[in-house]
């Protein structure tokens, strides 16, 4: 596992980068939510159950969030899609749940430390840092994590001079046979199930 995660260390890094921004504005969300739509007041229902746009007079709060679901929509799982595919090409299968594993753990430990980190600076002073972080994980992935070969470097000769050089017609001949699907349960039937007294704890 060590040779494993010495393979994968820029991508730790820059996981941990990654999280750092991208959860440290969590905490801080809250307080600037309850400054835009409700300035000096404890309580806000409006903040609380966000009701809808038209009732709210707010306009650069709504365009963050127009902005925020927009790009959410294409891009915020990607980095885990992405790094998670990056583990499974550069780990052997025995040693992949433990990357995995090691991966996960790291993006918790950027949780946390953004979460921390933001209780210790001001609402204007997160946001700039969150975005030096983003930014500083972009650029170091950039210069540091190297492209894959798709696993190929994980499989016997044979087969990855198969699976880099194979000609585009035979790409039938090398996808798997996968056996066919069996019957998917009726929707009774999953009715049955959730009400049985097994799924009732």
């Amino acid at each position: 596992m060590k040779e494993a995660a010495a393979g994968l260390g820029h991508l730790l890094v820059f996981a941990f980068l990654f999280c750092v921004g991208a959860f440290m504005v969590t905490p801080v969300i809250t307080d600037v939510t309850m400054a835009a739509l409700c300035p000096g007041q404890d309580q806000c229902s409006l903040a609380i159950y966000l009701t809808g746009l038209q009732q709210a007079t707010r306009p650069y709060f709504y365009a963050y969030y127009v902005a925020k679901t927009l790009t959410a929509m294409v891009s915020e799982g990607a980095m885990m899609c992405l790094s998670l595919a990056y583990v499974a090409d550069k780990v052997p299968e025995a040693q992949r749940a433990a990357a995995f594993g090691v991966f996960s753990g790291v993006c918790t430990a950027g949780f946390v430390a953004g979460t921390i980190a933001a209780h210790f600076l001001s609402v204007s002073s997160t946001f700039q840092v969150a975005t030096l972080s983003v930014v500083a994980a972009v650029v170091y992935m950039r210069a540091f994590v190297q492209e894959t070969d798709r696993g190929a470097s994980l499989m016997r000769d044979e087969e990855a001079s198969l699976l880099l050089f194979a000609p585009s017609s035979s790409a039938e001949e090398l996808s798997p046979r996968l056996p066919p699907l069996r019957k998917a349960p009726s929707l009774s039937e999953m009715v049955a199930l959730l009400t049985s007294r097994y799924m009732l704890f």
